[in-house]
């Protein structure tokens, strides 16, 4: 067994621990999913990726209606195969499982691959390759009752331990930070940091009746019979200023809880279920550029600036120093063959999404 100090995870790395030793810690996880639960039974349901189906076990009461709603689109009854399984449970301390021996920051690897991860208090992470079985538990969420703060600084519900499972059991796959529009099963993929109108320009989009994936978070893949890239969608939800709401006219949305930081509120968008697509073939990648011109343009780009934006967004996004090169390389592969270019975008939402379906009709 040897123990060092990580400065990349800021953390104390354990390894050589016997695999007994290893799975001891997973029967207590288990367990301790069982005895902590608020639910007469855990909320089981699965959730269908496109590319692959995870089992979310859910043992916290507070997060059924999160669970339910920000993710209603892909969830499915627990019926045959899945491919991985998520387990949600909450503890008011670490510390009370696990015995930290001073030290706020332990991870634990088993033949090179990390096995658990704990941070006291807040959180412990472990993933049991026996079972495929990724355990989280969030000392955030161990209020009782869970506030709608607590929930809304998760973000999207879950996002990072998607992540983490698509990154972990599928070579050539990510969950992105983009959003993904279409007209006649042509998609476009919108690549933009935060706060640059992709949110806004998918969403007028859906209100045109254009086919939709999503306008903050999706699933990229090269499927495996054309190896053509396709978007795959997760959530159901969108964050919106409550200006940008009463901007989208037509918008059909459920007030679902407010952002942790007062900026956007959290939307359910299952009233516009009819125009999501489970599978959408990227054909190019759209830069929008906030250029408030009086009558947008489309024009092709280098692919440079919207690469830059989207390998960074989903790095600030995710926190993955750990992968940082492998994730950047996968990135350029995904949209390696793709087309890019830059819509300038006008004050007008109304106009712009009438240019961006000109331009995707003629794609």
């Amino acid at each position: 067994m040897a123990l060092f100090f990580n400065p990349i995870d800021d953390a104390l790395v354990l390894t050589g621990l016997p695999a007994d030793a290893i799975a001891r810690y997973f029967t207590v996880f288990d367990e301790r999913c069982r005895v902590t639960s608020d639910l007469p039974a855990p909320q089981v349901r699965h959730l269908d990726l496109g590319i692959m189906i995870v089992r979310l076990e859910n043992y916290i009461g507070g997060l059924t209606n999160a669970i339910e709603s920000e993710l209603a689109y892909c969830l499915r009854e627990p019926i045959g195969h899945y491919d991985a399984t998520l387990k949600l449970w909450k503890e008011q301390n670490t510390a009370q499982i696990v015995d930290f021996n001073n030290n706020s920051h332990i991870i634990i690897y088993k033949e090179g691959k990390q096995a658990i991860e704990l941070a006291q208090p807040e959180y412990i992470k472990a993933f049991d390759e026996n079972t495929n079985t990724y355990y989280y538990t969030y000392q955030c969420l161990s209020d009782e009752p869970i506030s709608s703060k607590a929930i809304a600084k998760m973000g999207h519900i879950l996002v990072r331990q998607l992540y983490e499972i698509v990154r972990d059991r599928r070579q050539n796959a990510l969950l992105a930070h983009a959003a993904a529009i279409g007209v006649n099963g042509k998609g476009a993929l919108l690549c933009a940091r935060g706060g640059h109108g992709k949110s806004t320009l998918a969403l007028s989009a859906l209100i045109d009746g254009f086919q939709y994936v999503s306008d903050d978070y999706i699933v990229l893949a090269r499927d495996g019979e054309h190896k053509n890239l396709c978007a795959y969608p997760i959530y159901s939800c969108a964050t919106l200023t409550k200006e940008m709401l009463e901007r989208l006219k037509g918008l059909r949305t459920e007030f679902l809880f407010d952002n942790w930081n007062k900026t956007k509120d959290v939307f359910n968008l299952s009233a516009h279920h009819s125009a999501f697509v489970p599978k959408l073939p990227i054909k190019v990648a759209i830069y929008p550029n906030i250029a408030n011109v009086v009558e947008p343009s489309i024009e092709r780009t280098d692919s440079n600036k919207a690469m830059t934006h989207f390998i960074h967004s989903i790095l600030a996004q995710m926190q993955d120093k750990k992968h940082l090169q492998s994730m950047t390389k996968l990135m350029i592969e995904l949209l390696k063959g793709l087309d890019f270019y830059q819509i300038n975008l006008s004050n007008n939402l109304i106009a712009n999404v009438k240019a961006l379906k000109s331009f995707m009709e003629g794609v």
